[in-house]
């Protein structure tokens, strides 16, 4: 397996970011979420400069993430959503 990690999409809300992990686990995708801690900050401009909240797969499970995100509705997610 290819150890490289895949960029799926990166949300800047924590509550987006967690409906699209739980919908990858639910499909035995190993979910990565980077910034995750550091998104709760209550500074604005500190979440801009960390890009918000990046969901990053195994590279080998890219295709099939990307399939899942991708038929998912827009109102599935609350925030503001970036490929």
């Amino acid at each position: 397996m290819n150890e490289e990690l895949f960029t799926v999409a990166r949300f800047y809300d924590e509550t987006s970011a967690l409906i699209l992990k739980g919908r990858l686990e639910a499909e035995d995708i190993p979910v990565y979420m980077i910034f995750e801690n550091m998104h709760s900050s209550s500074i604005p401009s500190l979440n801009s400069a960390v890009n918000g909240i990046t969901v990053k797969v195994p590279f080998d499970f890219g295709q099939k993430a990307l399939d899942i995100y991708f038929s998912s509705k827009p109102e599935d997610f609350l925030g503001d959503i970036q490929i």
